[in-house]
């Protein structure tokens, strides 16, 4: 006997309309006709479309997990005034934004992603057709899936946050073409951290890769770089290293600001100051390549905050210290001003919290007695020293009397000594002592060091005043 239920359930699949995978050939306009009250999850489109057709994907198709447009041709648009002119073979501006799908494969024909073509959309990966030349403002900002792309060699710019908010980006490779990365284009991306950056690269805007999670950035190969736009790598918390190239002349502010982990960085030769802000909140271990030779303005709250930093060299040319430029530099020991011949115009609260008389200022012989009277310098223990080769032992200073045995320095004053630092002509330093019961004479241990030249500062338990004096041992 014929099973009826089984006839009339044949019945119904063969007459039900087509579900899941659709491969239409379209021309533009007409997909909505040809998908009208279809539910489509994966769908392949040749022939050409334009931009109703790219908002109809959008707006009616919305269990779509798979796009295929590789072998469409993205018509021009100059209809009614519901969608904006569009030109043929630019994905036209905002056309799939908000897209549902996760896989989606671009006409090949694309000269040019239009602002906002694929922002916010739900796409996973994707590769930039072979032609495109340019990606534009928006484009793919807040597509927070997208995890890789794919970019083609004749890419040549990168818009405005282009890529912002695509938190799991975890990579890019820049192509050689690329000359310029405009602000925000990979701002926000917290799961960025490699970067190709091309050895083309002309200009780096603002913000660029702000809250990226870079863990070091090496610009020394990008030597047509001249300009780094304001915080253009500010927040990054991974950051440890950083290296930019010497020709790049022109910094925004902010621009390393409260980077947190960054311990080293080599700042370009070119530039003529230190901007408002640009390693405020780093944590620099090491001061060579902190302030190039040719800075003549260190400027507002510049290297703020640096609690690691245990010497600084102040350039020969150095004109001005803005606001607390300087300022939280607790550890520093050491600031090095030899080089300099006349005192910098200095802003409100330069060296708040660093300034103390643990920390020696370096001078030149003929500017430590400025030094010592001049406000907010005064507050550092000014040591002077000459070039001179030789210096005599046992000289007098202050009635004071040295002696090195081989081992230890003997000091001999005519009143009770409280205190001997002593330093190496770098300004680091060597030995100390504290005497909880001051006398007129004393010996610190230094060791081995024949034929070196040190610096003493002895400090006196019965006036605040303070002798310096050289020693070669």
């Amino acid at each position: 006997m014929v099973n009826i239920k089984h006839i009339l359930l044949s019945l119904t699949i063969l007459a039900a309309p087509s579900l899941g995978a659709e491969t239409v050939t379209s021309e533009p306009g007409a997909l909505s006709r040809q998908l009208q009250e279809r539910s489509v999850t994966s769908l392949t489109v040749t022939g050409e479309i334009d931009i109703r057709d790219m908002q109809f994907i959008v707006d009616s198709l919305p269990e779509l997990t798979s796009l295929d447009l590789s072998g469409a041709r993205v018509a021009g648009y100059a209809g009614d005034r519901l969608y904006a002119p569009a030109s043929a073979d630019i994905l036209p501006a905002y056309s799939l934004m908000g897209l549902r799908a996760g896989k989606v494969t671009l006409p090949a024909q694309l000269k040019r992603i239009d602002d906002g073509a694929l922002a916010a959309t739900a796409i996973t990966a994707i590769t930039l057709p072979a032609g495109v030349t340019a990606v534009g403002t928006g484009a793919f900002a807040g597509s927070a899936e997208l995890a890789s792309v794919a970019l083609p060699a004749s890419l040549k710019a990168i818009g405005t946050a282009a890529f912002k908010d695509c938190t799991s980006l975890t990579a890019i490779d820049l192509p050689e073409a690329v000359t310029a990365i405009d602000s925000c284009a990979f701002d926000g991306c917290r799961a960025l951290s490699v970067v190709n950056f091309p050895a083309s690269l002309t200009r780096i805007g603002a913000r660029a890769f702000q809250g990226t999670a870079l863990t070091d950035i090496s610009l020394q190969g990008c030597k047509s770089l001249r300009r780094v736009g304001a915080f253009a790598f500010a927040h990054i918390p991974t950051l440890t290293s950083a290296i930019l190239p010497a020709g790049a002349s022109q910094l925004g502010e902010g621009l390393f600001f409260d980077c947190e982990s960054l311990q080293s960085v080599v700042m370009p030769e070119a530039i003529d100051e230190l901007p408002d802000y640009v390693l405020k909140g780093t944590q620099l271990t090491d001061h060579s390549g902190v302030i190039p030779s040719g800075v003549t303005r260190i400027g507002r709250y510049a290297l703020y905050g640096n609690a690691r930093l245990v010497a600084l060299e102040l350039p020969e040319g150095l004109e001005s210290i803005d606001d607390r430029a300087l300022a939280g530099l607790v550890a520093l020991k050491r600031l090095d001003a030899a080089r300099l011949s006349s005192l910098p115009a200095l802003g409100d609260d330069v060296f708040a919290g660093t300034a103390s008389k643990d920390v020696a200022l370096l001078s030149a012989d003929d500017m430590a007695p400025i030094f010592e009277v001049a406000d907010q310098w005064k507050e550092f223990t000014v040591i002077a020293y000459s070039s001179a080769d030789e210096v005599e032992a046992d000289s007098p200073m202050s009635r004071l009397l040295l002696r090195y045995d081989g081992s230890d320095i003997y000091i001999t004053a005519g009143r009770p000594i409280s205190a001997v630092d002593i330093y190496d002509l770098s300004g680091s330093m060597i030995a100390a002592r504290r005497l909880s019961a001051p006398e007129a004479e004393t010996s610190v241990s230094v060791g081995p060091r024949a034929g070196q030249v040190v610096i003493l500062r002895v400090a006196y338990a019965d006036t605040d005043s303070t002798s310096i004096a050289k020693l070669k041992l």
